[in-house]
């Protein structure tokens, strides 16, 4: 679901535009999507925040460089490295500037007893449908997209097209968008990795074997030792050999998980 009034995914150049357009307007913006998502998400989805959909440059641009593990930095700070690892792969959650919280929606970020505020984010850089949606929503102005499984919360993810069109007519979602072409080999929530002042770790398995991200992110260490477990079956990835090159692998799994 897409939130209107966030920063632009360009950079620094594009929030101060933002900032102006916002002040034009007296601050307001739209959050009816947001409140329907959370209309449909259910009681049981109580504060808890959805996932942003912002490419590498705009997520970093928002990122607080001191909050993140310096052994992190080279992959958390480089838009290029970020993308070619985890481009379409996972969520990443990781903290935030504080002072962004004054003009995002509230349900966009959390805040924890240590006044870290995060934000989780998938990057869409090279999913073949993803980017077509993206450009066309930044081209009516909505410059935050943001999203969440499609079920009510508690219940199982829908994993099936479908399932997913008769949800939607059900809830009230005037728009699915189906895609033909997906062979529907990954289904489920993705992934969550987390970054903080102290460490790479797996929050949530989602698609893929653990063991899979010690690859794609080959120089950097990752925490692999508790996660919460998938509940639909691991992508069946053929290997057709080992694969050590993270960018090789993670093309590999693109081109998989795309048919």
């Amino acid at each position: 679901m897409p939130a209107r009034g966030g920063p632009a995914q360009l950079g620094s150049a594009d929030w101060d535009v933002h900032q102006r357009r916002m002040r034009d307007l007296g601050g307001r913006r739209d959050e009816s999507a947001l409140d329907a998502l959370y209309r449909i998400k259910g009681e049981a989805r109580g504060g808890r925040p959805v996932g942003t959909i912002l490419t590498a440059s705009a997520f970093i641009d928002m990122l607080q460089p001191d909050r993140i593990a310096p052994s992190a930095r080279t992959l958390m700070l480089d838009g290029q490295v970020l993308a070619s690892r985890l481009g379409s792969i996972c969520f990443i959650r990781a903290p935030m500037k504080a002072e962004l919280s004054e003009s995002l929606p509230d349900r966009l970020f959390s805040k924890t007893d240590d006044w870290t505020y995060w934000i989780q984010n998938w990057l869409p850089e090279g999913c073949r449908p993803a980017s077509p949606w993206i450009d066309a929503m930044r081209e009516k102005d909505i410059l935050l997209p943001a999203a969440s499984s499609m079920n009510v919360s508690g219940e199982p993810e829908i994993a099936d097209q479908e399932e997913g069109r008769a949800f939607c007519e059900a809830k009230g979602v005037p728009i699915f968008l189906a895609d033909p072409e997906n062979p529907g080999r990954a289904r489920g929530s993705f992934p969550i990795l987390q970054i903080d002042e102290e460490r790479i770790r797996l929050l949530r398995s989602g698609h893929f074997d653990p063991n899979l991200f010690r690859t794609l992110l080959a120089g950097w260490d990752i925490d692999i030792s508790s996660y919460q477990d998938a509940k639909f079956p691991l992508v069946d990835i053929p290997q057709g050999g080992t694969i050590d090159d993270p960018g090789e692998l993670r093309q590999r799994l693109l081109e998989h998980l795309d048919g």
